[in-house]
């Protein structure tokens, strides 16, 4: 039964089920409105004929007060007791009449219409004996009125015989007729109100069949709903929650159903396969998800390697190239110490045969008295020309010096310039693949920056550097320059002191190329100042570019460890991310 429900659409299982149910309730309810009805009918017209009998009883009542009426009349002895009577017999007749047309008015049958007219014309026909008796009761009272007694015996026996003659049967025959339709009426009423309760009987009973059928019906469309709706829906739904709940292998119920409960088994079906799919599906994007990270990863750390080698190498080359600069620039400082020591020294010196020379300008004047002096004095000088000659000679070799290191720290410069610009490439080249990697590369973005900015800064600093070097070969140009002047000097003074020498001898006739000379030695000795002053001035600046150049060098060295620090910190999170 079920798999044959199972064909039928469950809309149309429930509409027929509805439908049946209507029916019989219609059924039910249409067999109440016939009922009511019959049975509004049938007592309707019990008590049209109930009425009709109480009619036909107030119409015998009436035709009594007729008779007594027609036995006052037979009574009466004058005429005011004749019209009374005559008064009762119109008003009684009248009444009977009223009553037999409300008799015909009501629905009745042949049968009992027949009775009604028959005493209908039974109450005329007693009226019109009646009013015989009343004509021969006037001629009584008149007789009596008039004292004809012959006559009055007459009279009185004819009234007597129209009373047992005519009226007495009529009176019957009303009776009779009226107690016929009151027991018709009757009879009547009786039959209606069993026929009533018959259908009554018949409406009850035809309810509760039909409503029975229709319990039936509603009951057996329940349990379709049951049977061949909810628990197969049920089946469905358990195992929807089951796919849901990752069970693929449970299976479908309803497949072969034909209605919406088989659909929807077909559409989870096909929710079950979807899901199948997508299942296999998962599991070849996590494999292929596995492979691609382990892709990644092995490709990170090829990168990473690389990166780490090539920023490693050049890490340590601006440590080494910083390392020597900082060693240049402590020797180009020393350097500069010890120049500024020595021009120093010459200043001395060169103040000392400033000294001379006025000494000697001054005992010009007592040359001739004092040769000894003389003699004296030209030693010392001999001696402070050789001292300036043997000073100025190593103060150029450290100013040679100073030239080589200044040109040693110009290629460190150039290196450390080159490894900047390596660097920046390769903060580049970090940064392109950062933006590769994605996410992933962000915080190779930031470090890639950083070296960037590092790169950048290095460059900034050996500029500077640059151009300090500049300076201090400028400086050290002067200088090599100022000390050739010095020794110049100094060769001229050596000269002249042995030209002093050789014509000390001679000193009085030369008192005046002596004097010469010595004014050019003052000459000369003014020149070693200055030019003493020029070294001691450029061997300064040559401290301050060396102090520099080493600060730079420091710097430099200590951002190359924090990019070594940095760069091993980014690729860990780079290794672990």
């Amino acid at each position: 039964m079920l798999d044959v429900l199972s064909r039928f659409r469950i809309s149309t299982k429930l509409v027929t089920a509805a439908l049946g149910g209507i029916f019989f309730v219609a059924v039910m309810i249409a067999s109440q409105i016939v009922g009511n009805a019959i049975i509004e009918r049938g007592l309707g017209s019990a008590l049209d004929q109930q009425e009709i009998a109480r009619l036909a009883i107030a119409a015998k009542s009436e035709a009594r007060q007729m008779q007594v009426a027609v036995r006052d009349l037979r009574l009466a002895k004058t005429e005011a007791d004749i019209r009374a009577a005559e008064e009762r017999l119109a008003a009684g007749r009248h009444a009977a009449d009223q009553l037999c047309v409300e008799m015909n008015r009501r629905p009745v049958s042949v049968d009992g219409k027949a009775r009604i007219e028959s005493l209908q014309r039974s109450i005329d026909a007693y009226a019109a004996g009646a009013k015989r008796i009343a004509a021969v009761r006037h001629r009584l009272a008149e007789d009596i009125a008039a004292g004809r007694s012959a006559e009055i015996a007459p009279l009185e026996a004819e009234a007597a015989d129209l009373a047992r003659n005519v009226t007495l049967p009529i009176a019957k025959t009303i009776d009779d007729l009226a107690d016929g339709i009151v027991t018709f009426a009757s009879s009547k009423a009786a039959t209606e109100k069993n026929a009533a309760w018959a259908v009554i009987s018949t409406s009850e009973t035809t309810s509760i069949v039909v409503g029975s059928i229709a319990i039936l019906v509603l009951g057996a469309a329940g349990l379709m709903s049951v049977f061949a709706v909810s628990r197969p829906i049920g089946l469905i739904v358990h195992s929807m929650t089951a796919l849901a709940g990752g069970e693929l292998s449970a299976s479908i119920s309803g497949l072969s159903r034909g209605d919406e409960v088989g659909d929807m088994a077909r559409a989870t079906e096909v929710f079950k396969a979807n899901l199948l799919e997508t299942q296999r599906l998962r599991a070849e994007q996590v494999e292929a998800e596995a492979r691609a990270e382990a892709q990644r990863k092995t490709d990170i750390e090829n990168f990473t390697t690389s990166f780490e080698s090539a920023i490693g190498g050049i890490v340590d080359r601006v440590s080494t190239s910083s390392t020597s600069l900082e060693q240049a620039a402590s020797t180009l400082a020393s350097t500069a110490s010890t120049t500024s020591e020595l021009s120093t020294t010459v200043a001395s010196a060169s103040e000392q045969a400033s000294a001379s020379v006025q000494s000697v300008a001054a005992a010009t004047e007592e040359m001739a008295a004092t040769a000894a002096e003389i003699g004296r004095q030209i030693d010392g000088a001999s001696r402070v020309a050789r001292e300036a000659v043997a000073q100025a000679t190593s103060t150029d070799e450290s100013m040679t010096k100073l030239g080589a290191a200044a040109d040693k720290v110009g290629s460190i410069v150039g290196l450390i310039t080159a490894i900047a610009q390596q660097t920046n490439l390769l903060a580049l080249n970090a940064t392109i693949e950062a933006a590769r990697a994605g996410s992933a590369g962000r915080g190779f973005a930031i470090v890639a920056s950083e070296v960037k900015e590092l790169a950048a800064q290095t460059a900034d600093a050996t500029k500077d550097i640059s151009n300090y070097i500049a300076e201090i070969q400028s400086a050290a140009s002067a200088a090599v320059g100022a000390i050739k002047e010095i020794m110049s000097t100094i060769s001229g003074m050596s000269e002249i002191t042995g030209a002093i020498a050789a014509a000390a001898e001679q000193q009085g006739n030369a008192t005046k190329e002596i004097s010469r000379n010595v004014q050019q030695a003052a000459v000369g000795s003014s020149q070693v100042s200055s030019g003493i002053v020029h070294v001691q001035s450029g061997a300064t600046d040559t401290g301050a570019a060396s102090s520099q150049v080493l600060t730079a060098a420091q710097s430099l060295s200590a951002d190359g460890t924090r990019l070594k620090q940095e760069v091993g910190s980014f690729l860990a999170r780079v290794r672990t991310a």
